[in-house]
């Protein structure tokens, strides 16, 4: 028997006067997909470069800080996303739909379909690509239209 339960949690808020979040302090989305060491040393490369060097609280760190906050949480939104169709059985459904199509149109068409989506796919599980907006438009349109006639449910985690 498999069971899913929903550990993902995301700050309302991740820095203030003194102090910041870094990694999984401000947001935890998937244990599965593992994004906590991608998103801890982004977020601290991100959070040291908007700190300035000379320290000091002004209104340019709070502005720096609140759009280092907000970045990781858009982030981290965008890992939500990628877990979402994975744990309902899309990505999967959607690999089950390339296959039947590249058997019923074999070609460098649909071997360029096939490497392209490959590089998207596993640029967004690696964190390189995942918030890009174009692996994510890509993720929601093959999501959408094209995981839905092979029945994403069947591959769904519960």
């Amino acid at each position: 028997m498999a069971t899913y339960a929903n550990y993902q949690l995301i700050s309302a808020r991740g820095s203030g006067a003194g102090w910041a979040m870094v990694g999984d302090a401000f947001g935890f989305v998937d244990p599965m997909l593992s994004p906590g060491l991608c998103m801890a040393m982004s977020s601290a490369e991100r959070l040291a470069a908007a700190i300035p060097a000379h320290g000091g609280a002004t209104p340019e760190l709070d502005r720096a800080l609140n759009l280092y906050w907000h970045w990781f949480r858009d982030q981290l939104t965008a890992w939500q996303d990628l877990v979402e169709h994975f744990y309902d059985g899309r990505i999967f459904a959607i690999h089950r739909a390339g296959s039947a199509f590249s058997q019923k149109h074999p070609g460098i068409v649909s071997r360029l379909l096939e490497r392209h989506t490959a590089k998207h796919f596993s640029g967004m599980a690696s964190g390189a690509l995942t918030a890009r907006p174009y692996s994510r438009g890509l993720l929601r349109f093959l999501g959408r239209h094209f995981a839905r006639g092979s029945e994403p449910g069947l591959f769904a985690i519960r």
